[in-house]
C-alpha cells in the first residue's frame, strides 16, 4: 500500500504548483470559476476572451512556477505543445492585470 502511495506522490509532483499542493486541475477549477466559465471550456477550442485567459494563466501558473510540462498541459488541457509557450507569455501578463495572486493565496 505505501508503495503505490509513494507512485501516486511521484506521479503528481510535476503538476503541483509550487510546493503549495495545487493541481492544475485545481487550477483551472479556480480560473474557470474567476472567470465565470465552465472547466471544460479551458480545453476547448473556444477563442472566448475568459477562455483564453483563463486558459494563459493556467499555462503560466503551471509551467513556471509548478515545472509542468508544456506535454503534460496537453495531456490535462488538450492545449497544443507549441500553443502552449504563446500562453505562458500571455498568462503572465494576465495575472498583473487581473490580479489574480489574490485568488490564488
Amino acid at each position: 500500500m505505501d508503495l503505490l502511495k509513494a507512485a501516486d506522490e511521484e506521479l503528481e509532483a510535476p503538476t503541483l504548483a509550487h510546493g503549495k499542493g495545487v493541481s492544475v486541475s485545481a487550477l483551472s477549477a479556480r480560473m474557470a470559476q474567476h472567470y465565470g466559465i465552465d472547466t471544460d471550456d479551458l480545453g476547448s477550442a473556444s477563442k472566448s476572451r475568459a477562455v483564453v485567459r483563463a486558459c494563459s494563466a493556467v499555462c503560466y501558473l503551471a509551467i513556471r512556477r509548478s515545472g509542468a510540462t508544456a506535454v503534460g498541459l496537453y495531456g490535462e488541457l488538450n492545449i497544443d505543445p507549441s500553443a502552449v509557450s504563446k500562453s505562458v507569455v500571455r498568462g503572465r501578463k494576465v495575472l498583473r492585470e487581473d490580479s489574480l495572486k489574490e485568488i490564488l493565496n
